[in-house]
C-alpha cells in the first residue's frame, strides 16, 4: 500500500468512502497545494507577522486560495499588491492566493487552533 495522504474507509459492499485528507494539503484547478509552502512565502514579507495563514474558501461554488494575514508588530499593515508580488515570487502561480484579508489577529477557537467559521471573507483578489 502506498501512503497518499487521503483518509478512507471500506464499505460493506466493498466500495472505499473519501473521508478527507490526513493533511493540510488542498486541491485547487486541479493542483495539490499545501498551505504550509503558501504560509512561508507570506512570511518574507517583512511587514506580515508570524500569524498569516492561507485556506481553501469555497465562494459562490468555486474553490480557491485565501491567505489571512496579521500585520508584524512594528510594521504598518502590508499592502496587499507588496505581499503577492513576494508571494509571486517564491510560489509557482497556481500557488499564489487570489485574495489576501489583513486581521487584527486570528480567530481561536476554545482549542487554540484558528476558527476558520469566523474568519471572515476575504477582500477583492489580488
Amino acid at each position: 500500500m502506498y501512503r497518499t495522504g487521503d483518509r478512507v474507509r471500506w464499505m460493506s459492499d466493498g466500495t472505499l468512502e473519501y473521508l478527507g485528507r490526513t493533511d493540510e494539503q488542498v486541491k485547487i484547478r486541479g493542483f495539490r497545494i499545501e498551505p504550509g509552502e503558501v504560509e512561508a512565502a507570506l512570511l518574507r514579507h517583512p511587514a506580515v507577522g508570524p500569524g498569516g495563514r492561507s485556506f481553501a474558501r469555497e465562494d459562490s461554488g468555486h474553490r480557491r486560495l485565501v491567505a489571512y494575514l496579521v500585520a508584524a508588530a512594528a510594521a504598518a499593515v502590508p499592502t496587499m499588491p507588496e505581499v503577492a508580488v513576494v508571494v509571486e515570487r517564491s510560489v509557482p502561480d497556481y500557488m499564489v492566493p487570489s485574495a489576501f484579508a489583513v486581521l487584527d489577529r486570528l480567530p481561536l477557537s476554545p482549542s487554540g487552533k484558528v476558527d476558520r467559521r469566523a474568519l471572515p471573507a476575504a477582500g477583492s483578489p489580488a
